[in-house]
Parts: structure tokens; C-alpha cells; sequence
């Protein structure tokens, strides 16, 4: 019989995952929840660094456009610094993708945020998805899933009010809620539930598998964003250019120098 050929041995990857604060905005206890929950999701071998652009505030209790906005250029700069830098690809920490599209047009590596690869990713296996979101991100949301097409499958969307965004010593109450809020939403014909917002599940603890066998439904972890990013790699896609044409070069080198 013939033998089918072996699997390619993959490389090890470099992966920069860039918040939207500035390093000094978030404090060490955040930083080593988001990267520690981030890691469980690499393969091994892939190293996973994380980068901050030089100016923004993670601690903002009620986001606005504006606020990220002011912040985008800045992802953007660091997002093209981590490619030169010989990463392999770039992920943007924050559940609404802020600055992803833009940097897709300024870099070659694939650049992914949680928010939309999320959505894909459920769609592809249910048709009615559930979202557990925080009051302050239902404007966003709502938003976010209109400009990408993506509004018919938010069948349930649930405001939460966790106060505070520092969820580490609410883990109890977010994993209480969340239970609350499935048993609604199936009961709304929803066939897969999102925690809407990363520090639901880095700092907050809930643990997606462990809720999708307990509770009989799809919990999706937008974090699977860390596994799409080295399926892209290894198979040598990103993003397209007809999508995402480029500027000339000399705009791109002074985005890194006005700043």
C-alpha cells in the first residue's frame, strides 16, 4: 500500500498579541492573566509576546468610539514594528478589533482580532449565537456585527453590569451570571453562547470547555484567534491586497516616526 506522506514539521512561530493600552495603563496582575490565558491556546513551541502601543488606557469605564480612535494609530505603529521585528503574525487584544483592518493595509503578516474571527468561527457551527456582554459594549457590538455583515446571527444579546473592569475578584459572580444567561438564551432558540469581552476569560475564569459540557451547548472562546493565526502561517495566508491596498511605502515610515 502507498503510505501517505508525513505532515510537515511546522516551525516554531513568534506571535506579538498588542493590547490597546499603554504598558503603564494596565497593572502586572492584568498582564500576566491575559498572558497566561493566551498561551493555553498556542501550540507548542509558538512564542507569544505581548506588545502595547505607546500611548492609551485599558481603564475606561465606558469606551467610546473616540476612545479607540485615538488609540488606533498607535496599535497600528506597533503592529508594523512587531512585523519588522520578525513576528509572524499580530493579534489585537480587545474584543471589538480596533486598528486590525488598518494594519492589514501596512503589514504582510496576518493581523486577527478576537471579535470577528469569533463570529466566523460560531457561525460556522451553529446559525443563533447568544452574547454575554457587558452593558458598556452592547453599542459596540451591535455595531461592530453590522459593519461586517455579521448582525443576523446575534440572535440574544444580554447587557451584563460587572462594574469595574478588573473582573479578577468577581470570578464567582461572572461564572454564576453566565450560567444565568445560557439558560436564557437557549430558552431564545440561541445554539451557541460568546462571552463577549476577553477579561471575561482571562481574568474573569470562564473556562469555555468546561461550560460547553456542563451547560450542552457551544461556548465559544474568542481567543481561538491565537489557533487561526498559526493555521494561516503555516499555510502561508494573510490577508488580501484587492481588500486591503497598500500606501506608499514613505507613509508607512512616516507613521513610525510622527508619533
Amino acid at each position: 500500500l502507498k503510505r501517505f506522506p508525513k505532515y510537515p514539521r511546522y516551525r516554531a512561530l513568534k506571535i506579538a498579541v498588542c493590547l490597546v493600552g499603554s504598558r503603564k495603563s494596565y497593572p502586572d496582575s492584568e498582564i500576566e492573566a491575559r498572558r497566561r490565558h493566551i498561551e493555553t491556546f498556542a501550540s507548542r513551541g509558538t512564542q507569544i509576546e505581548m506588545i502595547f502601543p505607546d500611548e492609551g488606557t485599558f481603564w475606561v469605564e465606558q469606551p467610546t468610539e473616540f476612545d479607540f480612535l485615538q488609540v488606533m494609530p498607535y496599535i497600528v505603529k506597533r503592529i508594523v514594528k512587531a512585523e519588522r521585528d520578525g513576528f509572524d503574525a499580530a493579534l489585537v487584544n480587545c474584543i471589538i478589533d480596533p486598528g486590525v483592518d488598518t494594519a492589514r493595509c501596512v503589514v504582510d503578516i496576518p493581523v486577527l482580532g478576537p471579535g470577528r474571527t469569533a463570529i466566523h468561527v460560531a457561525s460556522m457551527l451553529a446559525d443563533k449565537i447568544g452574547f454575554f456582554c457587558p452593558s458598556k459594549l452592547v453599542p459596540h457590538l451591535y455595531r461592530f456585527a453590522s459593519s461586517y455583515g455579521l448582525s443576523h446571527f446575534l440572535h440574544y444579546v444580554e447587557p451584563v453590569d460587572l462594574g469595574p473592569t478588573d473582573f479578577s475578584d468577581k470570578k464567582k459572580a461572572i461564572e454564576k451570571g453566565f450560567r444565568s444567561f445560557t439558560q436564557r438564551a437557549v430558552n431564545q432558540g440561541a445554539q451557541a453562547a460568546i462571552p463577549w469581552g476577553l477579561p471575561l476569560l482571562s481574568a474573569g475564569g470562564l473556562d469555555a470547555k468546561k461550560l460547553s459540557k456542563e451547560l450542552k451547548i457551544l461556548v465559544l472562546d474568542p481567543h481561538i484567534y491565537v489557533r487561526m493565526a498559526e493555521a494561516l502561517v503555516h499555510m502561508d495566508i494573510t490577508h488580501s491586497r484587492l481588500s486591503y491596498p497598500s500606501p506608499p511605502l514613505n507613509q508607512i515610515d512616516s507613521l513610525l516616526t510622527s508619533l
